[in-house]
């Protein structure tokens, strides 16, 4: 009876380890995810933080590091004012839209507006953009290519989020 005891108590302890291992895996996995509730936004300064990041320690030179963050910044303001205009051509669209009386010739006008200022937008992006290509030499691009792509893929999903 002793025997059939210890094996009973054994395979008690077992399964008890096996049920704790699980629920301390569960709980971990799921404190990781609640960690994770970073905003888009959240994320994309983040990226341009550690491109920042990258750019001081890849750069040598302190004062083209410098340029070259400086334009980093600019590039970051840009896709901020993008990301605020976008916010409020929405919100116009829905008024204009909500409302049954709005004449066609004003939607049409506010669309064209619309048009207009993303050609702009896109261009002042891009011009900024060239600028920071033009603020590092291949090596040191190719160096930070991984930060650089977070911090852009970061600022499209951030964009997207709107």
């Amino acid at each position: 009876m002793a025997l059939i005891e210890t094996t009973s108590i054994r395979e008690h302890l077992i399964g008890s380890s096996s049920a704790a291992a699980v629920f301390v895996a569960l709980i971990f996995g799921l404190s990781g995810c609640a960690s994770n509730n970073a905003t888009p936004a959240e994320i994309e300064q983040q990226a341009f933080d550690d491109l920042r990041t990258e750019l001081r320690e890849v750069i040598g030179d302190p004062s083209r590091a410098a340029a070259a963050v400086a334009v980093v910044d600019e590039l970051e303001a840009d896709l901020a004012d993008l990301r605020q205009r976008i916010e409020t051509r929405k919100q116009r669209v829905r008024a204009l839209n909500a409302d049954y009386y709005t004449p066609r010739a004003e939607f049409e006008a506010y669309l064209n507006q619309v048009a207009q200022e993303i050609r702009q937008n896109r261009n002042q992006v891009s011009d900024t953009y060239e600028r920071f290509l033009a603020a590092v030499n291949a090596d040191e691009r190719a160096a930070i290519r991984r930060a650089q792509t977070q911090a852009m893929n970061a600022a499209i999903q951030s964009i997207q989020s709107i």
